[in-house]
């Protein structure tokens, strides 16, 4: 926003140079005669208070109030990266042909804010004519796949719009059943996003799937990862940590983990490996150290 902020700066300084000037008109008006003091015409006194405050820092909003630069002539954006400025411009709900001085920045401020793309705005009349626009847009931090669909995911993890086709090329991909209410925060998507991308710094391939489950369901994030026949289930916590204990489940046991149908790091200290074969109620293997068989509990 440095446009706006040097505008600001700008303003102020004609205003401190119209209270300058005044101050010096009124040390001017204040002459002697026969040591009484004299003042100035009440005219010109008012003539050099309007000049003054003219000058100040309501010089631009005064100029507008009184009609001038007519039509709004152009809205000069900033900031956009997602957006085009055509579409900043439409949404500052500015109408074709409207006068400059109807204009209402923070209606257009409020406006903008509404956008699922912008998260903050500032507006500016300018005497030339044009609407001066900064925004801030929404960072998306990963794409939320529901079937066909695509939403955005920002840092809270909470889903701000649905993309159009191509828009998330470049963005980690998790997937889910159901598509989540909007604007609802969620701290376990927000995770899962920032470890798609982290996956090859802990010693991972970068996952072929992230899956997020329903609010409430212990399986939370699961991965399918190049190499693994099976679904890797890291539940709700410490999703990180649990990354790490894979990474090394595949350097102590790589052929028993690259075979099995399902990989559950859930459990404190272990993994519990399911065959492709396994029915349920039946032995599932449990390695923690050596490989130790044993029933276990799931910390979420």
């Amino acid at each position: 926003m440095a446009e706006l902020d040097r505008l600001e700066r700008d303003a102020r300084a004609r205003r401190a140079r119209g209270h300058a000037h005044l101050s010096r008109l009124r040390q001017r008006g204040r002459v002697t005669r026969d040591g009484a003091p004299l003042r100035l015409p009440r005219r010109l006194r008012w003539l050099a208070l309007a000049g003054a405050a003219l000058l100040g820092s309501c010089a631009v909003p005064a100029w507008i109030a009184l009609g001038g630069g007519g039509a709004v002539d152009a809205i000069s954006v900033r900031g956009a990266k997602h957006l085009t400025p055509r579409q900043v411009a439409e949404a500052t709900g500015i109408p074709r042909g409207a006068r400059l001085a109807d204009v209402k920045t923070e209606a257009v401020v409020q406006a903008l804010e509404t956008h699922d793309w912008i998260a903050h705005a500032r507006a500016l009349r300018w005497p030339d004519g044009r609407v001066l626009v900064e925004v801030v847009e929404r960072e998306p931090l990963a794409a939320l796949a529901v079937g066909p669909r695509r939403f955005a995911l920002d840092a809270s993890g909470a889903v701000f719009t649905e993309l159009r086709a191509g828009e998330e090329s470049e963005l980690p991909l998790l997937r889910a059943e159901k598509a989540p209410e909007p604007g609802a925060a969620d701290p376990v998507r927000a995770e899962a996003a920032r470890l798609a991308g982290r996956l090859p710094e802990l010693g991972l391939s970068a996952p072929d799937e992230v899956r997020v489950a329903a609010p409430g369901d212990p399986e939370g994030v699961s991965l399918r990862l190049p190499g693994l026949a099976g679904v890797v289930v890291l539940g709700t916590e410490a999703l990180e940590t649990r990354v790490r204990d894979l990474a090394r489940l595949l350097e102590q046991r790589p052929d028993e983990a690259s075979a099995a149908a399902r990989i559950d790091l859930r459990f404190a200290d272990q993994a519990v490996l399911r065959s492709a074969t396994t029915r349920e109620g039946s032995r599932e293997a449990s390695l923690r150290g050596g490989g130790a068989t044993r029933t276990t509990r799931s910390a979420g």
